[in-house]
């Protein structure tokens, strides 16, 4: 067993890893077939792309290059040669506040049976089909095309029960779920008449996804049951969720507190109390960084941003009087979290705002 450290920030797993002898940060990711890296980074590593292009799906779908890696490391764990997609990360290193050179994936997972405790921020790598947790609910997953599928129980409201195929997907944060828009129409009565906010659902390759935030009666998972999970339902057919493999995503509130994947096994382990860690945002805003500052990206309604008037564009400057940098992100959305709490933004546009924080969905 092999154990490496981790930052998460946002909700991500960021790991310290080597490509071609260059140090790279990259989020751990199962929820592509290929590991990525930026664009930028490839060109200072030296690293080729091949001829011709492909296509890469995250909030939308984008042409992408492909390359050969020789020499790809997670600390002194060597995972060989990979082929990785070349990716524009620009609007994701801006989401996360920090840079990110590009993610790993099936390339860690299909070596390994991987353990993640975001309690200790810590993975832990073992032999391919020898993770057997203890106290770990087991789910069956099928891993055969490079992304981890399973079967689940959607209840919207008391009684209305609906199957999904879902994609476990270490790389969406804060919702429990996202949900195709052509999954959500098919099953139009059984979403029909949930309260909800329209928000963005995240910030991937390919821009931005919107949609309608709702929280669910349950989600049945094998012989897991996780009340209340918050799901995003996309209300744009593009990117990722529209390709067909799979209705919708299973995201990093239902891991935590720990999670265990074993893609040769064919097995996700997760905690009992799964999902019971989750808070979901409280003031409606959407931010991102730019130029050295943090900027509202997005304001969900109603809630008490758009109420506040705040709107996309306006540049926080300070936090209850803090200056805010764009590393400051990660801390400044988890204050954002605390329904009940007053905060004062100073907004570049207004001056200091007064904004009252409380559960949305």
């Amino acid at each position: 067993m092999t154990s490496v450290p981790f930052d998460l920030v946002n909700d991500h797993v960021f790991v310290r890893a080597s490509v071609e002898g260059k140090p790279a940060d990259l989020i751990v990711d199962t929820g592509s077939s290929l590991s990525s890296l930026g664009e930028s980074f490839a060109a200072r590593a030296g690293i080729s792309p091949m001829e011709g292009f492909a296509t890469a799906a995250g909030a939308a779908s984008v042409p992408v290059r492909l390359a050969q890696v020789h020499r790809l490391a997670l600390q002194e764990v060597d995972l060989g040669e990979a082929v990785v997609v070349l990716v524009p990360v620009d609007q994701v290193s801006r989401a996360e506040g920090r840079p990110v050179d590009g993610s790993l994936g099936v390339d860690l997972f299909a070596r390994h049976a991987v353990e993640i405790d975001y309690r200790s921020c810590a993975l832990l790598l073992r032999e391919p089909g020898t993770l057997q947790p203890g106290g770990g609910v087991p789910v069956a997953i099928d891993a055969r095309r490079g992304i981890p599928l399973l079967e689940a129980t959607l209840e919207t409201r008391e009684g209305t029960r609906i199957q999904a195929r879902l994609a476990v997907d270490l790389g969406s944060s804060f919702l429990a779920l996202r949900l195709s828009a052509s999954f959500v129409e098919r099953h139009g009565e059984a979403f029909a008449g949930l309260s909800g906010l329209e928000a963005a659902l995240g910030t991937g390759v390919g821009g931005r996804l919107m949609g309608r935030v709702v929280r669910l009666r349950g989600l049945r998972l094998g012989d897991l049951s996780v009340a209340g999970p918050v799901a995003g339902l996309a209300r744009e057919r593009k990117g990722a969720l529209e390709t067909g493999l799979f209705d919708g995503t299973l995201g990093v509130p239902v891991f935590r507190p720990w999670a265990g994947i074993d893609y040769k096994a064919g097995r996700l382990f997760l905690h009992p109390e799964a999902g019971r860690e989750s808070l979901y945002d409280a003031s409606g805003l959407g931010l991102t960084s730019d130029q050295g500052g943090i900027l509202i990206d997005s304001v969900a309604s109603p809630s008490p941003a758009s109420e506040m008037g705040l709107r996309p564009g306006d540049r926080l400057a300070k936090l209850d009087g803090r200056p805010l940098v764009p590393r400051d992100l990660h801390s400044l959305r988890q204050s954002l979290r605390e329904a009940g709490a007053t905060r004062v933004l100073e907004i570049e546009r207004l001056g200091p705002v007064r904004i009252r924080l409380r559960t949305l969905v």
